[in-house]
């Protein structure tokens, strides 16, 4: 009975250090992070509420769900989804307003857009006039030049202009690029010219897509619908008809980003489901791993239990769990569990590899929690093959090893006694 009350004491100890760590982690890999207001506004629109003129990050808003509103921020293994209250989005929703109206109806020129302009179309002529360009290039950058120059004539300067700009400065970016073996000095020269143009581009820029949606939302003929809810979703319907129209494939991916989206914030309702199932997971592993202790085993047993234990770890990813977790992407989709990825990282698979685990059915992939489309990746879990090798080596050196040994020491003795005998 001592022994039994040891070993449930032991257990709860090791079940309760696993809690614990689970409960500290909890909050760092939680698949969903608070935002903001102003970072919503900025991903839906591109136009940052305090006025900032940095480009907005690579993402995508979603709008209203449950209450809350949801972005994601992409990046190259994934995206980080936030989520801000609808109150906030809405007190903060006038800025964007007066800003958008602002940028699409107010089209005066500056005097700085102007003499920037005006710079640029002298430097872009000197640099076309001149000996250093390939001759083949003179006259597409003078044209260029012309454009720049269209542009700096009147006194409005709409947004249709900032869409001319950006064509003008990839155009100029192009002719740079061939003229850059050639003559790179006057590749730096012509990047400048580009740069200054793109910052005057960028300046109160709207998207065409954004501009379609504030139409469509300042044509709501009930003030009631002119809510943030109401904008949000004018300019994404905007944005999903341009792609329809101009490229179906990205109509498509674009329709799928709202499916993945809804599947991800579906998996956060079953955030305790991941949580338990990682608890009993290391519990049972923890209780396997302090077993041979009271058992009285020799050696030889430890080292054949114990060495079972990295394909132990191992399978919940074989069966889907958190497997992204084992390639470039880091630790994701799960609590604990997904930090191992930082210890076991293999590749190479084998067909028996391949063979091993496409027959094992995903059971543990809908608790695996959502961490975004990636880019690219590298990596991958550790083939099973490789892990098996560890208990087949413990066998070798526990077992056979040692009776090789001895026999081979019987034949030494008997053969060192046949030769005295002699």
């Amino acid at each position: 009975m001592r022994q039994i009350k040891k070993q449930r004491m032991l257990f709860g100890s090791l079940s309760g250090l696993v809690l614990l760590g689970l409960v500290l982690l909890t909050p760092i890999m939680y698949p969903m992070k608070r935002g903001t207001s102003q970072q919503f506004w900025r991903m839906a629109t591109g136009i940052d509420p305090a006025g900032s003129r940095k480009s907005p990050p690579f993402g995508h808003a979603y709008g209203l769900t449950d209450a809350w509103f949801y972005y994601e921020l992409s990046g190259f293994h994934g995206s980080s989804l936030r989520y801000v209250p609808a109150e906030e989005v809405q007190s903060a929703m006038p800025q964007i307003v007066a800003l958008l109206q602002r940028y699409c109806e107010e089209n005066t020129v500056e005097p700085d857009v102007r003499d920037v302009l005006q710079q640029s179309v002298r430097h872009l002529n000197a640099l076309a006039n001149g000996d250093r360009i390939l001759p083949q290039y003179r006259e597409p950058l003078l044209g260029l030049a012309r454009k720049v120059e269209e542009l700096t004539r009147g006194d409005e300067f709409r947004q249709d202009a900032h869409d001319a700009l950006f064509d003008i400065t990839n155009d100029i970016g192009g002719i740079a690029s061939a003229n850059n073996e050639h003559e790179p000095d006057l590749y730096k020269e012509m990047t400048r010219v580009s740069d200054k143009l793109t910052a005057i581009a960028l300046r109160n820029y709207v998207s065409p897509w954004v501009r379609e949606g504030w139409k469509a939302f300042s044509g709501r003929d009930n003030a009631e619908d002119r809510t943030a809810v109401g904008l949000s979703q004018d300019i994404e319907k905007a944005d999903l008809e341009r792609w329809k129209r101009t490229n179906p494939d990205v109509y498509s991916y674009r329709l799928s980003l709202r499916q993945h989206f809804n599947d991800r914030l579906a998996r956060t309702k079953w955030f305790w489901a991941t949580f338990t199932f990682e608890w009993l997971f290391f519990s049972c592993l923890a209780g396997y791993v302090v077993w041979p202790v009271f058992r009285g085993w020799d050696w030889r047993r430890w080292l054949l239990h114990l060495s079972f234990v990295p394909f132990l770890l191992m399978l919940p990813a074989y069966f889907s769990y958190a497997a992204l977790s084992f390639t470039s992407a880091g630790p994701t989709g799960g609590i604990l569990y997904p930090w191992l990825g930082l210890v076991f990282r293999g590749g190479g698979w084998t067909r028996v590899d391949q063979w091993l685990v496409g027959h094992l059915p995903p059971v543990l992939e809908p608790l695996t929690q959502g961490s975004g489309i990636p880019m690219a990746l590298s990596g991958g879990v550790i083939a099973p093959t490789t892990l098996l090798a560890w208990p087949l080596c413990a066998i070798l050196g526990a077992y056979v090893a040692p009776a090789l040994w001895r026999v081979a020491k019987n034949r030494m003795r008997v053969s060192k006694q046949a030769a005295r005998s002699t």
